[in-house]
């Protein structure tokens, strides 16, 4: 009998077979507490260490919902900006990568209807 709280196994590339199988992967990065702690107290190498690792995945996630590359690195950068103004508003409750990827998806969000507004006034 399977273990009820084992993770689903998925395959780790095309035309694998399910002696292949490794276990699902959730996508975190782990942030450091002494990181986010040099952020708030405004130190630039932490924002840095914090923009490089999280560029990519901020990026991507913008992409995916906007569909256009110019588009998903205004929302990269509307992000990070927002993470630098705000980063002293993680309570620390729950993983850094799902606080951030809200913010993203928000950011998206507004750039699409913006988007919409402009397409309607042509």
């Amino acid at each position: 009998m399977a273990d009820p709280g084992a993770r689903p196994a998925t395959l780790s590339r095309p035309g694998a077979s399910m002696s292949d199988v490794s276990p699902a992967s959730s996508f975190a990065i782990d942030v450091p507490a002494t990181l986010l702690e040099r952020a708030r107290r405004g130190e630039a190498a932490a924002f840095e260490q914090l923009y490089r690792s999280f560029e990519r995945p901020v990026y991507t996630l913008a992409l995916r919902l906007t569909g256009k590359r110019e588009e998903a690195q205004d929302v990269l950068q509307d992000t990070m900006m927002k993470l630098f103004d705000r980063v002293t508003e993680f309570r620390g409750d729950s993983p850094f990568w799902g606080w951030l990827r809200q913010i993203a998806v928000n950011e998206a969000l507004m750039m699409l209807r913006r988007r919409g507004r402009l397409l309607a006034e042509v």
